[in-house]
């Protein structure tokens, strides 16, 4: 039986759950969370099916002056990208060396490519999982009960006048 490389995998989950979290905390749109799975399930295939095929296309690519002309100017593009959102491509720099870190790993232990698609994907998906609740119980959760709170509360100001009017009703 294979070991799995749990150190790995674990800071991989966490680096998606860290992701997950500042998503969440940004409030930003359902297409920017079908880009994030998309990336998570890209950077997957990448890295263990497609990466002899993706391989062979650069160095095909990159014979020609067009070819280290597009690549200059891809990185280019990305360096001012990377500037303008240093924060969010700090996260994304981390989950690739995760991920390749996990990967390498995978190899090692012994797994084919296909066993070590499905357990990048299962982890990362589990930590975008992860990162999402862990937001939701911390700050959803305590802010619905807070506003149940005062919504008891406010109603038994609310009755209070009306309890001692009918006790002064009484008594008289």
């Amino acid at each position: 039986m294979k070991k799995l490389p749990w150190l790995s995998l674990a800071l991989l989950l966490a680096a998606y759950t860290t992701l997950s979290w500042l998503l969440y905390r940004l409030n930003v749109t359902w297409q920017l969370w079908a880009i994030v799975l998309g990336l998570a399930l890209t950077q997957a295939f990448l890295l263990t099916t497609f990466s002899h095929g993706v391989q062979q296309f650069l160095e095909k690519w990159l014979r020609s002056d067009l070819g280290y002309f597009s690549v200059i100017l891809l990185l280019a593009m990305l360096g001012v990208f990377f500037l303008a959102w240093f924060h969010f491509f700090g996260h994304l720099l981390v989950l690739l060396a995760a991920e390749i870190l996990a990967r390498l790993d995978l190899r090692r232990a012994g797994y084919t490519r296909v066993q070590a698609l499905m357990i990048l994907v299962l982890v990362s998906l589990l930590g975008l999982g992860v990162g999402g609740t862990a937001y939701y119980y911390k700050y959803s959760v305590p802010n619905a009960i807070e506003q149940s709170q005062e919504t008891d509360t406010s109603s038994l100001t609310r009755a209070a006048p009306l309890v001692s009017i009918a006790k002064i009703d009484q008594i008289s």
